[in-house]
């Protein structure tokens, strides 16, 4: 009984993940056809990484990724 549900939550997941990945592909290729009107996520990126308050605030957030995805499911 449980299984059609864990069929369905992995489809919707593995369908977020791919929308996810169309519309950043898309962000990027438009990015890179206007010319320099809009940044790439390089561009942001080096920019706001001037910053150091951003700095820590990515690097909290990677700890936590791993944590997340490493460290938690390891049990």
């Amino acid at each position: 009984m449980d299984v059609g549900l864990v069929t369905l939550s992995h489809s919707v997941t593995i369908a977020g993940w791919v929308v996810l990945g169309v519309a950043f592909a898309a962000a990027w290729i438009g990015a890179l056809a206007s010319h320099g009107r809009f940044p790439t996520a390089g561009a942001l990126l080096r920019m706001a990484t001037h910053h150091v308050v951003v700095r820590v605030l990515l690097l909290a957030g990677w700890v936590w990724v791993g944590w997340h995805f490493f460290v938690h499911t390891s049990r």
